[in-house]
C-alpha cells in the first residue's frame, strides 16, 4: 500500500500513476499461456509465484506470504481445484469460476477472501475470463470505504465508482483501491459524494 500522495488531486490523476507505477501485465500474461492445459495452469496459479521484475525465475506473490499462507494449503488448494477441473472448464464466466473456486478452497486453514480472489483470477486469465465487477477483500475493502462505499458485500459494480475511476478495468480498480486507500479518501473528502450512473 502506498503512503497518500498529495501531488495526485484527482482521480484521473490515480490513474494515471497507477498505470504508470503498477499495472503489471506480465503475470496475467503467464498465467494466460494457452499452450498449457488447465490442469497445468492450476498448480502454478495455487502456488502463488509470479515472476520477478528485474531478474529471471519466480518469487512467491507478496499477497500470500509464506509466513500467512503455507505451501501445504496452497497444493492442497491446486489438488482440490484440478478435482473439479471439468466444472471450472465449462465455467461461463468469471464469476462462475470464482464461486466454483471459493466452495472448493475457502475452508483451507488460511485461504482467505484475497487468496481465492487471486487464485481464481489466476485460473480465470487461463480460460481467459475477466471479472467484470470489483471483488472485494480487507485491502479493497478499505479503498472502498475510503470512497464512501458500501463494503459489506462480495462484489461491487464499476458504476458504483466516481467517474474518474470508470476508465478502468474492474481488476485493475480491485487492485488500485487497494494501493491507493489513503490517497482515495484524501481525494474523496474534496470531491464529496459519488453520483452513481445507471449503467
Amino acid at each position: 500500500m502506498r503512503t497518500d500522495d498529495p501531488n495526485l488531486r484527482t482521480y484521473q490523476d490515480v490513474v494515471a500513476d497507477y498505470r504508470q507505477r503498477h499495472a503489471a501485465d506480465a503475470e496475467m500474461r503467464m498465467f494466460g499461456n494457452p499452450q498449457q492445459t488447465l490442469a497445468e495452469a492450476i498448480h502454478p496459479a495455487c502456488r502463488s509465484r509470479i515472476p520477478k521484475k528485474r531478474s529471471r525465475g519466480l518469487k512467491r506473490h507478496s499477497h500470500q506470504p509464506l509466513r500467512a499462507v503455507s505451501d501445504e494449503a496452497l497444493e492442497e488448494a491446486a489438488s482440490r481445484l484440478q478435482a473439479i477441473e471439468v466444472e471450472i472448464t465449462v465455467a461461463a464466466d468469471f464469476a462462475a469460476v470464482h464461486e466454483l473456486i471459493e466452495a472448493a478452497i475457502a475452508n483451507i486453514s488460511r485461504i482467505g477472501e484475497l487468496a481465492v480472489y487471486d487464485i481464481a483470477h489466476r485460473v480465470g486469465a487461463y480460460r481467459g475470463l475477466h471479472p467484470e465487477e470489483i471483488y472485494l477483500h480487507a485491502g479493497t475493502r478499505e479503498g472502498t470505504k475510503a470512497l464512501g462505499l458500501p463494503a459489506n458485500r462480495k462484489s461491487l459494480p464499476m458504476s458504483c465508482l466516481p467517474a474518474g475511476l470508470r476508465s478502468l478495468s474492474a481488476e485493475e480498480a480491485e487492485d488500485l483501491l487497494c494501493i491507493y486507500r489513503k490517497t482515495l479518501a484524501r481525494i474523496h473528502r474534496a470531491a464529496g459524494p459519488i453520483t452513481l450512473t445507471s449503467s
